[in-house]
């Protein structure tokens, strides 16, 4: 008798359980974004092509040369 009568309070407990899980609504994602200092404007790629011309930049150009650059300036 007493573990029919566990049995039953296990049941209903787990009854009770999901029907109040299926009763509520699913909470929406909120993503935080960072609060930004300046808005983000692109740079048109005519004057990205303007500058990278400026520095003589080439396809062999390599990240080296760079840095070594920025080391100089």
């Amino acid at each position: 008798m007493k573990m029919l009568k566990h049995a039953c309070c296990t049941v209903l407990l787990l009854v009770g359980a999901v029907s109040l899980s299926l009763g509520q609504e699913a909470q929406p994602v909120i993503e935080a974004r960072p609060q930004l200092d300046v808005p983000y404007v692109p740079t048109r790629q005519a004057v990205v092509d303007a500058m990278l011309k400026l520095a003589n930049v080439s396809k062999t150009t390599s990240s080296m040369t760079w840095a070594a650059a920025m080391a100089v300036l």
